[in-house]
């Protein structure tokens, strides 16, 4: 029985290590082979394309490699399939990390700085 490729669609960092794993067990592909790709069974998906995954007829769920899934929701093609978090042991950390910079480059005033810097103010 055919498995069924991986749709690996992320944007924001590159997905060299989630190919890596991932090829190791199924064939990985980045872009469908068309609207309609029946050859997708999963996608792992982080802030993927809009209406991306509503063409593929056999898939089967959808993993976020991210803390969320609210980026999935907001697809508005978003078929109905099986939503799953991937739980990372470092993701925690990565989070907190995240947090606490957005604060103190609230507090810091980092927006305002980093729109006067092109301009030398």
């Amino acid at each position: 029985m055919e498995k069924g490729k991986i749709l690996l669609a992320v944007t924001a960092f590159h997905p060299q290590r989630w190919h890596q794993l991932l090829a190791a067990e199924r064939e990985v592909v980045l872009e469908p082979a068309g609207a309609n790709d029946p050859s997708i069974a999963y996608a792992v998906v982080w802030k993927h394309k809009p209406n991306l995954l509503s063409g593929l007829p056999n898939l089967r769920a959808i993993f976020s490699v991210g803390a969320g899934v609210d980026h999935i929701f907001a697809d508005p093609g978003l078929p109905n399939v099986p939503i799953v978090r991937v739980v990372a042991d470092n993701l925690t950390q990565y989070m907190t990390e995240y947090v606490v910079w957005r604060v103190l480059d609230h507090h810091r005033h980092g927006m305002l700085y980093r729109a006067q810097q092109p301009k030398k103010i």
